[in-house]
Order: structure tokens, then C-alpha cells, then sequence
């Protein structure tokens, strides 16, 4: 079994209308790499402007903290986006894409964990919310979030967990 090839299909399916054809040629490869490329660039510049309007707003709540964290995270899946559409070497861009895309992710599940935990103690406990959830608190929290986020993609390089792998022995003939 090798690699997929537009010739092989395109020759076994001749029911294609001339349009799919046209689809299926290899100028769209490079349409989608533009797309995915145009996207990560406009991902990036939108969690830029967004950090940016946080930072300089008034007063750097709690809540701004985790939020300017999880922008932060949005960036840098749109830094991943960039190095695997760019990827010119293969191996070493996939790597990095991975990583920086498994520690984002890591990173906004673990952040907005923290904002229902912050609404949580806003709720139920109204008065004792400012004193239990301060800055410094938040900070803390903020970098240990980071921190187990970047050692837990750091694992997936050393324990690669492949789905596919536990059900290659349930083939079908």
C-alpha cells in the first residue's frame, strides 16, 4: 500500500465530470495550503490585536489574566498552522507543529478548566471570591498551566500515543 495518487484514482473513476477532474488535479493542493496559510496568518494577527487590547486596557483582572492566557494559546495554534503549511523539509516542521499544537490545546483546556472554576467561586461564593482567586493566585495557576501543558506534549514525543495502533488487529477481509 503506498501513498495516495490523484493519476490512479482519476483512472479508476471514470464516472468524473470534467470539474472534478479539475478538483482532483494538483493546483488544489496548493489552493488549500494557500487557504490553511491565509487562515493561520489571520488567526495570528487577530490574537495579536486581541493580547494587545487586553494588556493596555485599565486594570489586568483575574479574568483578563486567563483570558489574555487562552488568547496566547490561540496563537500559538496559529503559529502551528503557519509551520506545517510552510513545512519544506518535512520531519522537523511536523515535529515542532506537533508539539507547539498539542501544548496550545493542552493550554486552552487547562485555561478555560480555570475560568469555569473561577465563575464557580463567583457564584457560589461571592465574598470570599476576591481574596481566594487574586492576581498572584492567578499567576501561579497561569504557570502551572503552561508548565503541565508544555511537559504533557513534551510526553507525546517520548509516548507517542497512536489510536490506530490499538485496532489494527480488528481487520476486516
Amino acid at each position: 500500500m503506498g501513498a495516495f495518487n490523484n493519476n490512479d484514482f482519476l483512472s479508476t473513476n471514470s464516472a468524473l465530470t470534467g470539474l472534478q477532474r479539475e478538483f482532483f488535479n494538483s493546483s488544489w493542493l496548493y489552493r488549500i495550503h494557500v487557504a490553511f496559510l491565509a487562515v493561520s496568518v489571520t488567526t495570528i494577527v487577530a490574537n495579536l490585536l486581541s493580547i494587545l487590547a487586553v494588556v493596555f486596557s485599565r486594570g489586568m483582572s483575574a479574568n483578563l489574566r486567563l483570558i489574555c492566557s487562552l488568547l496566547s494559546s490561540d496563537l500559538l495554534c496559529g503559529i502551528s498552522g503557519i509551520i506545517d503549511s510552510l513545512s519544506l523539509f518535512g520531519t522537523c516542521e511536523e515535529a515542532v507543529s506537533k508539539y507547539l499544537l498539542v501544548s496550545a490545546h493542552m493550554t486552552a483546556l487547562l485555561t478555560l478548566l480555570l475560568l469555569a472554576f473561577d465563575h464557580y467561586l463567583a457564584i457560589c461564593k461571592p465574598l470570599y471570591h476576591r481574596s481566594d482567586m487574586n492576581i498572584s493566585v492567578v499567576n501561579i495557576m497561569i504557570v502551572v498551566i503552561w508548565i503541565v501543558s508544555l511537559f504533557c506534549s513534551t510526553l507525546e514525543f517520548f509516548l507517542p500515543v497512536n489510536s490506530f495502533r490499538l485496532f489494527t488487529h480488528y481487520t476486516v477481509s
